[in-house]
C-alpha cells in the first residue's frame, strides 16, 4: 500500500490518523470497501460522478465507513467525506 502526500494530509485532517494507521485503514477499505459494481441507483450515479471527476488518476474508488477512498491501483490518492445524502448507502447495495 502506497500513500501519496495528499492522502496522508487528508488522513490526518479528516480521520486523525498517522501514516501507519492510515495505511492499515486504506488496506481495509481496498479489500472490504464498497465498489461501484456492488451498488445501484443513486449510489451508482455517485460512483460514476467520482470516476468522471477523477478520471485522470482514479481507477478504483471504495466507500468504507463514512469516507470515500480514491485509489490508483494500490496507491491511495485521497480521502473525501461521503455526502450526507449517500450515508445510507446500504439500501443501494445489490442483492
Amino acid at each position: 500500500m502506497i500513500l501519496t502526500n495528499h492522502a496522508e494530509e487528508r488522513g490526518d485532517q479528516r480521520l486523525g490518523l498517522n501514516h501507519k494507521g492510515l495505511e492499515h485503514l486504506a488496506q481495509h477499505a481496498l479489500e472490504k470497501g464498497i465498489s461501484a459494481s456492488m451498488v445501484k441507483g443513486k449510489m451508482k450515479k455517485y460512483f460514476d460522478f467520482l470516476y468522471l471527476s477523477h478520471n485522470n488518476v482514479a481507477n478504483n474508488i471504495r466507500i468504507f465507513g463514512e469516507f470515500v477512498y480514491i485509489f490508483k491501483g494500490e496507491i491511495l490518492i485521497t480521502i473525501i467525506n461521503l455526502p450526507n445524502e449517500h450515508k445510507n448507502y446500504k439500501k443501494y447495495l445489490k442483492k
